[in-house]
């Protein structure tokens, strides 16, 4: 699948009830057209899609729900690994940990959001951590060219906590947006590891071993992270005590390797956060 067009959400920012409710859907082998979908999910339909086509291209875009195929107009839609173990143990999407890892899916380069892999991870460098509404504006315009509000709901996305704003990934002050570092926490680094591990699936099939420039090269999931270089020495050394992945540091650059397969780790995500009173 490729990633989201820049005009993907059609102006909807992602509702957290909307998403549980597809999610359901999904779990109980729902398919249909649009309208049905809507009809069964209580997503509000428009003249042609409403929410619901926003929804679904959402929940995809964070690796909830695998990309669907429809045919002849119905949408069969299915839960991914992460969807499922959303569903299960965090089926309104209220944790942090689920929406920091659904935020990078988003910006992934490959399946998720090519305005939300712009900003969060390639314009790490380019547009800073600190900027303006109209300085957003003006880079996403730079790169996908002009139209009318190019930078659409992905503010509103960080700041609504019906949406993803327990993550607080963007904290306002005024018309100033700050970007905030991923958490370095004990109870996060499972839910790392299995994002990583799909990531290492994803972007070098086959290889059990990884260098950091590399893997960030081809994802940008470090810059994502807003991580600096003692904010990835802390966070690893967090990592792989779960013993899912080790990191060589006596190698420049540092290599990382794996232990287990992303689809094994995902189950006991929450379960690990739980534990550590996440």
């Amino acid at each position: 699948m490729p990633p989201l067009p820049i005009n993907f959400h059609a102006t909807f920012r992602p509702e957290r009830r909307h998403i549980a409710s597809l999610l359901a859907y999904a779990a109980s082998g729902g398919h249909g057209s649009l309208k049905e979908i809507g009809r069964e999910t209580a997503i509000p339909m428009g003249g042609c899609s409403g929410k619901v086509l926003p929804t679904i291209r959402y929940a995809v875009g964070m690796g909830l729900l695998e990309p669907p195929e429809p045919k002849n107009g119905v949408w069969r839609l299915s839960l991914s690994p992460f969807g499922s173990t959303v569903y299960r143990k965090d089926p309104l999407l209220g944790a942090p940990l689920t929406q920091w890892l659904a935020h990078m899916n988003l910006c992934r380069p490959d399946v998720g959001a090519v305005a939300w892999h712009r900003v969060f991870a390639r314009g790490r460098w380019e547009l800073g951590s600190s900027f303006t509404r109209g300085e957003l504006e003006a880079f996403l315009t730079t790169w996908f060219g002009p139209g009318r509000n190019r930078t659409g709901p992905m503010v509103s996305t960080y700041l609504d906590r019906e949406s993803l704003g327990r993550a607080q990934v963007l904290v306002a002050s005024g018309d100033r947006l700050q970007r905030c570092k991923a958490p370095i926490d004990e109870a996060f680094t499972t839910g790392y590891a299995a994002h990583l591990l799909a990531l290492m699936d994803s972007f070098f099939p086959g290889q059990d071993q990884v260098a950091f420039s590399d893997l960030n090269d081809r994802t940008g999931w470090f810059d994502i992270c807003l991580w600096d270089q003692a904010d990835l020495d802390a966070a690893f050394t967090l990592i792989q005590r779960g013993g899912h992945l080790t990191v060589d540091r006596q190698r420049k650059p540092w290599i990382l390797e794996r232990f287990s397969t992303w689809q094994a780790v995902w189950d006991s995500v929450f379960e690990c956060l739980a534990a550590r009173g996440g």
